[in-house]
This record gives structure tokens, sequence and C-alpha cells, in this order.
């Protein structure tokens, strides 16, 4: 179950992304038709930028590059394990 708290900051990163919306089709000069793409660059950009609740970290690093680097290392060290010495 959500708390008010969780949906007001999903509220603003909603309005933010909007309000970048906006800016990329008003900037840009297209037509109307291009909003959903503006939607998903402003997405894009707004999950690739530092933030200061992440301590610098983009939330796409936390999600899936964080990941597959502690996956690539875990492997290798599995993998320097079984080696004979």
């Amino acid at each position: 179950m959500r708390t008010p708290q969780q949906n007001g900051g999903v509220e603003i990163k909603y309005k933010h992304i909007l309000e970048t919306s906006r800016a990329l089709l008003f900037h840009s000069g297209l037509p109307i038709q291009y909003w959903r793409e503006c939607v998903l660059t402003a997405t894009y950009l707004t999950n690739r930028f530092p933030s200061k609740v992440l301590k610098g970290s983009s939330s796409f690093y936390l999600l899936f590059v964080k990941k597959n680097l502690i996956m690539i290392i875990s492997r290798s060290l599995e993998f320097f394990a079984m080696l004979p010495l």
C-alpha cells in the first residue's frame, strides 16, 4: 500500500517529466504529434541525470550498470576460485 508521502514523490516526478516534455516540444518547434517522443526523451534523460537523493548516481546506473558490474565480478571470482593452484 502506498503512503501519501510516496504518492507526493511520484506526483513531483510526474510533473517534472511533463514540464521537461513541454520544454522539449516547445523549444524544438515540433508539432504536437511528437508529444509521445518528447515524453519518452524526457523520461530517458531524467533517468540518466545524477540525483542528490541517490548521492550523485543516476537511477539507471543503480538499476542496471551497478547490478551488472556486481554480477560480472562475482562470476569472475567464481571462475578464479575454480582454477588449480
